[in-house]
């Protein structure tokens, strides 16, 4: 396969460089990962970022055309012929096939990846903003530039929010930037998303070894196993995402956020934060020697919600050390990257019959586990990761992972009949095609404002429905499901409050995951359709047949998974609206002639 990117013929296509050297942001992920160790190490790595259309740049493409798509595929099959003893009596002879193949595919983009998402680049459509207007200097002063006593605030100090010109023309490269950022020929950006220029599409190896065996009766068992193993997965990140593991001070920013952010949960106040104390010294947060308190204070809800991101946003200006990231020119710049990767695996047992006595029926049983680090994002995503710096802080169980699954499909023809041919009409011709599909629960992760809380005991609290379910008015966990103040009285769990204390919130300092898709499960499902046919033959050549088919046929509800956070205690695990369709009957007749 060969990869060829959509281009524009004039070579207008934005790509982003870094400004004075006007170097193409080649790998983002080398960037990202340069930032980090200076971080580290107490240093600041942003350098200026700056747009030009890609024939400024030398490039004909938005991104490197991929030639090495090589995708071999191989199978082979095996019928062994043994005539005797115990390998004929459990394989039989020429009843038993097993096969086995490898295959390598790779990932292309669709028309919406390759033709709409580089038209988002700045540049190429720009909407005007202002970002942090200023009613002190009736300007644009980009996120965080202005503060309570300096932004401007419409229908007081004025009726029209200053927007920057629009400019008829424009110089090359383009820099946005707030008033006095050096260089800046353009407003601060909202947001701008390319491709990584050197990006690589994913490539699936996936293996399968099965095993067939014919039984009496036209029926064949199949045994078998599957394993996929994808890398470079279509995935999102953000070039603009704070350096949480910056270190000023003797400390880390995480360190210091998650320990404030412990004391204001536990409703005490915040112990003073050497990373705080030294990156504001002298800023407007700082009473004294002490800056902690005012950042603990103004930003509450950022620590308590886990809004590290805004908060790094709006003490950025302040830092002694500068801007770590280039937020006061663009808000936003999101690189549609290669860095995602997936492993699925499964075992199956298939039971088939092929009109034997009327019957055909299919039958399958499935296990298996997928795991990935792309949570959430499925073909077009313009979502960035939560940690662009380690795409593996996502990795865990799939959102779309489901344990068992069972679903079989069956067609029977009655065998009644009768020597009466009055009879006849009445009792031949019947055939019946129940649906059963029966599925374990999806994952189910307890959030904790932009990642997933962590368990820390062992999963035993089961994942049905249970009745009469008041929560803890003392913790308020679970309570809005109480039938005393209008509640179902429904939750996933008998003791929500039990579940709700076994997860402890987000911490940046320790933790390396987020619990992918999730750490519980939620409702297996089940669902039997049923259809009752009938057919009249009047003559030779002309015949009607009566369908009436039957959805949900039990009229069994089945409740949508319940939202879980830490943040919402209040209707943790609790039971709603309904996930499956109510009975359906269908009716239908059919003429043939």
């Amino acid at each position: 396969m060969v990869d060829m990117p959509a281009y524009e013929h004039q070579g207008k296509q934005i790509i982003g460089i870094t400004w004075p050297d006007g170097q193409v942001i080649q790998d983002p992920f080398g960037a990202m990962a340069t930032r980090a160790q200076k971080a580290l190490n107490g240093q600041v790595y942003n350098p200026t970022v700056a747009f030009e259309p890609i024939g400024y740049a030398n490039r004909k493409y938005p991104y490197d055309p991929y030639y090495k798509g090589f995708a071999p595929r191989v199978g082979a099959a095996w019928s062994p012929k043994f005539t005797g003893g115990f390998l004929k009596r459990l394989f039989g002879e020429d009843k038993t096939v097993f096969r086995g193949g490898f295959g390598q595919i790779f990932d292309r983009l669709n028309g919406v990846q390759r033709a709409t998402d580089p038209l988002q680049a700045l540049g190429y459509g720009q909407a005007l903003a202002c970002m942090g207007p200023s009613r002190i200097t009736g300007q644009c002063m980009g996120p965080g530039g202005t503060d309570p006593t300096t932004v401007f605030r419409a229908g007081v100090d004025g009726a029209t929010v200053p927007i920057p010109q629009l400019s008829t023309t424009t110089t090359v490269p383009l820099i946005p930037g707030p008033a006095g950022f050096p260089g800046a020929n353009q407003p601060a950006g909202y947001s701008t998303y390319h491709f990584q220029p050197n990006y690589v599409p994913a490539r699936t190896d996936s293996w399968d070894f099965t095993i067939q065996r014919a039984l009496p009766g036209n029926t064949v068992l199949e045994i078998g196993y599957v394993r996929k193993d994808s890398k470079n997965i279509y995935a999102s990140i953000d070039y603009t995402q704070p350096p949480f593991m910056f270190v000023y001070g003797g400390q880390s920013f995480a360190q210091a956020f998650d320990n404030v952010r412990r004391a204001l949960l536990a409703g005490q106040p915040a112990a003073r934060q050497p990373f705080f104390d030294t990156a504001l010294r002298g800023s407007r947060f700082c009473a004294g020697a002490d800056c902690t308190s005012a950042v603990a204070n103004q930003f509450a809800g950022s620590f308590t919600g886990l809004g590290w991101w805004g908060l790094w946003n709006a003490l950025q200006n302040s830092y002694v050390f500068g801007a770590a990231t280039p937020t006061a020119q663009v808000a936003d710049y999101v690189f549609f990257a290669h860095g995602g990767l997936a492993h699925y695996n499964a075992g199956f047992v298939s039971y088939r019959v092929r009109n034997w006595k009327g019957l055909t029926l299919d039958a399958n049983l499935t296990y298996s586990h997928s795991l990935d680090n792309v949570v959430g994002c499925r073909q077009d995503c313009d979502i960035a990761a939560y940690n662009s710096y380690d795409l593996m802080y996502d990795y865990g169980t799939s959102n779309f992972d489901r344990k068992f699954v069972f679903n079989s499909f069956a067609f029977y023809q009655l065998p009644f009949k009768s020597t009466s041919r009055f009879a006849n009409q009445l009792v031949r011709g019947w055939a019946l095609t129940p649906i059963l599909t029966m599925f374990s629960g999806l994952p189910l992760r307890v959030g904790d404002g932009g990642a997933g809380a962590i368990l820390t005991t062992a999963n035993t609290f089961g994942n049905g429905v249970h009745h009469g379910v008041t929560g803890d008015a003392s913790t308020w966990v679970g309570i809005s499901g109480n039938p005393a103040t209008g509640g179902s009285g429904l939750n996933l769990f008998a003791d929500p409050n039990a579940v709700y204390n076994s997860f402890r919130p987000f911490l940046m300092s320790m933790d390396t995951r987020t619990s992918g898709g999730g750490q519980l499960r939620g409702q297996a499902r089940w669902n039997l359709e049923l259809g009752v046919q009938r057919k009249f033959r009047i003559t030779e050549r002309f015949s009607t047949t009566f369908n009436a088919n039957f959805y949900n046929i039990f009229n069994h509800i089945q409740f949508g998974d319940p939202g879980l956070s830490l943040q919402s205690p209040t209707s943790f695990g609790v039971l709603g609206g309904q996930s499956n369709i109510p009975r359906n009957i269908e009716l239908a007749l059919r003429v043939d002639f």
